[in-house]
């Protein structure tokens, strides 16, 4: 059962990025690699200071 729910979910995936943009899909890049890099900062300050990280990017490309 759950290998069925997987794969409808990655399908579900698949449909939505496949109709983003480029760009889109470098901002999702840079997201899921920032929050990987920043997965052990718990403390507050940390959270705000990633999240800077990931405006200012996003704003580099637009």
């Amino acid at each position: 059962m759950t290998d069925k729910m997987d794969q409808e979910e990655i399908q579900m995936i698949s449909g939505v990025l496949g109709g983003l943009s480029p760009d889109a899909h470098e901002i999702i890049k840079m997201i899921l690699t920032l929050e990987q890099e920043n997965l052990h900062k718990a403390e507050p300050t940390a959270r705000t200071s990633v999240r800077e990280e990931m405006i200012k990017k996003i704003e580099g490309i637009a």
